[in-house]
Order: structure tokens, then C-alpha cells, then sequence
């Protein structure tokens, strides 16, 4: 989601729609951030070679035992080193992440929540965002297990459980779309209990868990 530079007069675009659709002072925009290709620089030296027989065939450089961690931030192609700044602010069992460009006085944020399996491991992850349209919505994923497409519902406080149509996978994971309804919307607001249910292959085990919204409406109304 991008903020308008102060000395420019504000456009209604998207991010109004949205929150005039959640009925919120603010609200998040999806996730987007242009990655910077991978580029390798080669040092050669040039000189005159003598021919040795008795040399042994070179053999290929072993991985190293240790590297840098790379940022977490992705730069947009042409950025310059240190004109990104992210910032990250806990609401409870939401967590807002905006990566704010200093030099455009752009942000973009992400509302996200993720939930982890006893051994750490992140078994589902969901976040607030907005379609090209404008109209919110909260994109889910889940983790792959064989063949075929996880089944996974929603139900929101003491209303039936809203199947989630798995449309895009890779390997490991799915993604789906759940759009904000009017219901939906007063949840948010609510900070109302959530129940998850989902199967991650046909041979799998359901696994179900619960989850709330709440911290999310204050989460959004934090992006400036």
C-alpha cells in the first residue's frame, strides 16, 4: 500500500475504496515489491600462459561452510542502498510489515498471520490485501502434501464453515482468495474467533485450529 507524498495532493484510489469497503479509517495494501536480479561479478586475470603438464586439472570451488544472510527486503530494480526502510509493529497475533521507499515516500504493507505446528514449523499463513479492483481481500495459504489441491474452510464466530477454493499450488504450497463480505467485515472489527480446517492431501489427516481477527482492524487503522 503506497502513502501519498504530503506536498501532493491526495488521489482516491484503491486504497479508499477499500477502506470506505471495510469501513476503517485505513487500510493495508497487498504485497508488492519488485525483486532485484541476481547478478554475478567474475574477476579474471589476464597474463600470458605457459602450459604445464604436470599441473593437475583444476577441480570446481567446494560451497563455503558459511554465508551472509541476504535481506529480507526485496529492493525494487534500480533502488539504492539505503532507500527502503521497513517497519514492523505487532498487534497482538497480527503483524503489520511495511517497506517504506524514502526517496518516493511510497509504502507498501502487508497484514499478516501465521500459524505453527508444536515443532515451529509454519503450517498456515493469511493476509490482508487488495484486488486490482480495489475490493479487499485475504489471501490464504497452505501447505501441500502429494497430489491434488488441499480442501480448506473457514468459519468465522458461530457461522457455517465457508469452503476456500485452493486455486494456485507449486510443490508446497496453495494459495486461495477469501473475499471480505459484509460479515466479514464486522468480524474485523469485532476481532471475532476464527476455526481453520484443511487437509493438505487426500491421504492426509484434517488438521484443524483456531484462530482471531482481533488486533487486525487496529493494525490497519496504523498504516500512515
Amino acid at each position: 500500500m503506497r502513502s501519498a507524498d504530503p506536498a501532493r495532493p491526495r488521489r482516491r484510489g484503491a486504497k479508499a475504496a477499500i477502506l470506505a469497503a471495510l469501513g476503517l479509517p485505513l487500510l493495508a495494501g497487498a504485497v508488492e515489491a519488485a525483486s532485484l536480479p541476481e547478478q554475478e561479478e567474475w574477476l579474471g586475470l589476464r597474463g600470458r600462459a605457459e602450459p604445464d603438464l604436470d599441473r593437475p586439472e583444476a577441480t570446481p570451488a567446494a560451497e563455503p561452510n558459511y554465508r551472509i544472510k541476504p535481506s529480507e527486503i526485496a529492493l525494487p530494480e534500480g533502488a539504492a542502498r539505503g532507500s527502503v526502510r521497513r517497519l514492523i509493529q505487532p498487534f497482538g497475533p497480527w503483524t503489520l510489515i511495511c517497506d517504506e521507499n524514502l526517496r518516493r515516500r511510497e509504502k507498501i504493507c502487508n497484514v499478516s498471520q501465521s500459524i505453527l505446528d508444536r515443532a515451529g514449523r509454519a503450517v498456515f499463513n493469511w493476509s490482508l490485501a487488495a484486488t486490482r479492483m480495489g475490493a479487499p481481500a485475504f489471501i490464504l495459504r497452505a501447505p501441500r502434501a502429494g497430489p491434488g489441491r488441499p480442501d480448506l474452510a473457514v468459519r468465522i464466530a458461530a457461522s457455517d464453515p465457508q469452503p476456500v477454493e485452493l486455486a494456485r499450488c507449486d510443490a508446497h504450497q496453495c494459495l486461495g482468495f477469501l473475499a471480505v463480505t459484509p460479515a466479514l467485515r464486522g468480524a474485523i472489527r469485532a476481532g471475532a474467533a476464527i476455526e481453520i480446517t484443511y487437509r493438505s492431501g487426500a491421504d492426509a489427516d484434517p488438521v484443524r485450529f483456531a484462530t482471531t481477527l482481533d488486533g487486525l482492524a487496529s493494525a490497519l487503522a496504523a498504516i500512515r
